[in-house]
């Protein structure tokens, strides 16, 4: 078993050091653009969508989002990564600092506010990490 918190087995870096990297960037410009926001890569603003689906709810939703395509139910959106040994999303927080958690959260907040994320669906995370004080309300980047 792994322990909390160390790279996964065949990896470098363990996902608290990831995410340290990530909060330390807090600027697209030095980010490799697999993580910088998707405000800045899909330009949610300049482009008039149809329709956003999550990734975590793909699997209920590729079905009528296929209908509305025409492309019939054959075709399915990717599911979600099943990278981590963890069972739930959470417990990948756990090793992570809280303000690590809070500058995360401040440099996705555009994406998150956008595609429809509200902080009820982020404060689990932030809760999760650094089990010290537990978060009760998310400030919003000024």
């Amino acid at each position: 078993q792994d322990l909390l918190g160390a790279p996964p087995k065949g990896m470098n870096n363990s996902f608290t050091a990831f995410a340290q990297y990530v909060a330390a960037n807090p600027g697209n410009s030095k980010m490799n653009f697999h993580w910088s926001t998707l405000f800045s890569q899909c330009r949610p603003c300049a482009i008039d969508y149809n329709m956003i689906t999550h990734l975590e709810h793909s699997a209920e939703e590729s079905n009528y989002i296929m209908r509305m395509l025409g492309v019939g139910e054959s075709a399915k959106l990717g599911e979600r990564y099943a990278w981590s040994p963890a069972t739930a999303d959470e417990l990948k927080w756990q090793s992570v600092p809280r303000g690590t958690a809070k500058n995360i959260y401040k440099h996705y907040y555009l994406d998150f506010v956008l595609f429809g994320y509200s902080p009820d669906d982020v404060i689990k995370f932030i809760n999760a990490a650094d089990k010290g004080t537990v978060a009760t309300q998310i400030e919003m980047p000024s």
